[in-house]
């Protein structure tokens, strides 16, 4: 596959990790248990030497939102379990110290690799362009989780990534349940990323009202209406979501999946 992309003068990126964990990985703990670090890089180190010299682009993870949250909390994905609170917290952390030793890995005597990670996310379109509002969606939009169903979240993932440490709060509560390692936050405060990757495809609706309380809500029409239930078609996305994303990690973005197929 790869050489015909080459033969059609196209530029081939894999994608390492699209939710496919093996079920006997899965069995032995999935992505809660820290051993399966060790088993990621085994993988990354058999991509490595077999398509280095046919692709230099990489994408370690698709959007661990869906296949920690949707997987392990919200039932949506496989493998349909529900994690703890302090389990959802190693799963994440687990994910991003597999994307930053397989980037050192992948970028390790070949500096003509890249290596990014993709994050998603339901987008927002401000209902008014006052200041206030567009504070307010900041500050929602990059909630810490509380819960185990708020990890359909960007800043636990995106800060770590971009701005190269954890959010104050989850750096504490991974400390006191003794989920980081030594060298853990030195993998994240040494990270190379100098692109952001984002999947979107629809957003919310986002107001005060009069009491002053946010609200953030779908908004389906028969004209607006995708061919699945989530999928509302909301082109103010594709302006707004990126603006929100440039205004905290100010680094170049790509769509890496948009639209309503």
């Amino acid at each position: 596959v790869l050489e015909e992309i080459h033969r059609q003068g196209l530029r081939p990126v894999i994608t390492l990790y699209h939710w496919d964990l093996p079920q006997y990985l899965e069995d032995r703990g999935g992505w809660k248990e820290r051993n399966i670090i060790d088993d990621f890089l085994t993988y990354v180190r058999v991509a490595k030497e077999n398509f280095l010299d046919l692709c230099q682009d990489y994408l370690t993870f698709n959007e661990p939102q869906c296949f920690v949250y949707l997987g392990y909390q919200n039932l949506g994905h496989a493998p349909g379990k529900v994690y703890t609170f302090e389990e959802m917290m190693r799963a994440a952390h687990n994910v991003l110290m597999c994307h930053f030793k397989a980037q050192r890995l992948l970028e390790e005597g070949h500096p003509e690799v890249h290596v990014g990670f993709v994050n998603t996310m339901n987008g927002v379109i401000p209902e008014d362009d006052s200041v206030a509002l567009w504070e307010e969606i900041k500050k929602h939009f990059f909630a810490t989780p509380k819960t185990a169903q708020d990890f359909y979240t960007q800043s636990i993932y995106m800060d770590p990534l971009y701005l190269h440490h954890y959010p104050k709060e989850v750096e504490e509560y991974m400390e006191e349940h003794h989920i980081l390692q030594p060298g853990d936050l030195d993998l994240i405060r040494n990270g190379k990323e100098d692109t952001v990757y984002l999947n979107l495809y629809t957003a919310n609706h986002c107001y005060v009202d009069k009491e002053g309380l946010y609200h953030s809500e779908r908004r389906p029409t028969k004209e607006n209406q995708g061919f699945l239930e989530w999928l509302i078609k909301e082109p103010e996305t594709l302006y707004y979501t990126p603006k929100l994303i440039q205004e905290r990690y100010h680094l170049p973005i790509v769509i890496s999946e948009n639209g309503d197929a």
